[in-house]
């Protein structure tokens, strides 16, 4: 059971991926700003209390076979120029390929960390660096 369903959730993930690798610029900022939307509306709470927590990460390797893809993102607000970053690594650590790109506009950063995410699972599913997982500090601006 468990097997099928990792098999079934997997193709799902990569067929999300192709996909999202034939999208253009503006479908994919489109697409960031209504995830962001529609994640926010499903996840606000109006009787949540804030609980302040101290969450320690450490980089954790891949399963063996498949890759770890981690974005960033950031803004120069003077310059108006967002930066993505892309970093794919395999299970021994190894970095595999890396990715910056600057585009000359100035996104909210909720904003430029979603299309950093995109811009990295493209990345990886045009250079086949699949099955992925992937890591970004964005979780931070979806709390």
């Amino acid at each position: 059971m468990g097997v099928r369903v990792w098999s079934q959730l997997s193709s799902l993930i990569l067929c999300c991926l192709v996909v999202i690798s034939l999208l253009s610029d503006s479908e994919v900022t489109e697409w960031a700003a209504s995830f962001i939307q529609d994640f926010r509306s499903a996840n606000a709470n109006k009787n949540a209390q804030v609980v302040e927590r101290v969450v320690s990460h450490r980089w954790q390797v891949p399963h063996v076979g498949s890759f770890k893809i981690n974005t960033d993102a950031a803004l120069n607000v003077h310059g108006k120029v967002t930066g993505f970053g892309v970093v794919i690594r395999d299970c021994y650590r190894g970095v595999m390929v890396s990715y910056c790109r600057n585009i000359r506009a100035c996104y909210q950063p909720h904003i430029a960390e979603a299309i950093a995410i995109l811009e990295g699972i493209r990345f990886a599913v045009n250079r086949r660096f699949v099955p992925a997982i992937l890591e970004s500090d964005a979780w931070l601006w979806f709390r």
